[in-house]
């Protein structure tokens, strides 16, 4: 992985039951350990379950997450 590469890590969880735990923050843990640079804090969307969709307002929370993330293609720094 590029020195500098921005990252944004997200998850899905169910509703219900809710579980301990994050994906995301996982995922964006290695991915610092890789070398890359945060652009956003973890995000956890919650969902209904695997064919039912995104709870009641989660799209619209995803979409301004996307929004908000840095559009530079250039490596950050650190």
């Amino acid at each position: 992985m590029p020195a500098g590469l921005r990252c944004a890590a997200f998850d899905t969880k169910v509703v219900s039951p809710r579980l301990p735990g994050s994906a995301a923050k996982a995922i964006d843990k290695r991915l610092r350990a890789a070398g890359a640079v945060r652009a956003c804090e973890p995000k956890t969307f919650f969902v209904h379950g695997k064919a039912d969709g995104l709870a009641e307002g989660e799209l619209d929370a995803a979409r301004a997450w996307a929004r908000a993330l840095p559009v530079s293609a250039a490596p950050a720094t650190a």
